[in-house]
């Protein structure tokens, strides 16, 4: 198929090409590395909300996660989190959970295990650690300035 084209269009293009291969070397700053859960962290600074994706099952990022929580930044900086691995229809017995209530296994199972089309999560223990280490990181905070977990 042919199309047709008007002179000024292709001068343009052609102007863009050859402004474009003469360009100078992009000077960015090289990479910096540093430890991930600083960049997180960081990124708050700069962001109302930050995403982490989670691929579901993989023990190093749910270590990660976990890593995230503890470090007494997160509470003061960020303090909630939306996690998809929980029903929401059970929001009241994850609160008093975190909150140190003394919620029997069974009934706060029901956070994990009763959701909607979500299969992985009923039997991954990592989804369960990370609700254990925010409630013991909410331990030693004042109720105020605790991590609030919100259920999706």
């Amino acid at each position: 198929m042919l199309y047709r084209t008007n002179i000024n269009s292709t001068l343009a293009m052609l102007l863009w090409a050859v402004l474009y291969a003469h360009s100078p070397a992009s000077s960015a700053a090289e990479a910096v590395v540093r430890p991930a859960v600083d960049g997180i962290l960081e990124a708050f600074e700069t962001h109302p909300l930050v995403g982490i994706g989670d691929n579901h099952m993989l023990a190093n990022e749910l270590n990660f996660y976990t890593l995230v929580v503890r470090d007494p930044r997160f509470a003061a900086k960020v303090g909630n989190v939306v996690v998809e691995f929980g029903g929401s229809q059970h929001q009241d017995i994850l609160d008093r959970y975190l909150n140190g209530e003394n919620v029997p296994n069974l009934e706060v199972s029901k956070v994990w295990r009763n959701t909607v089309g979500w299969d992985p999560s009923v039997e991954g223990v990592g989804y369960q650690t990370f609700f254990a280490v925010v409630r013991a990181v909410n331990s030693s905070l004042p109720p105020d300035k605790r991590i609030r977990v919100w259920l999706g």
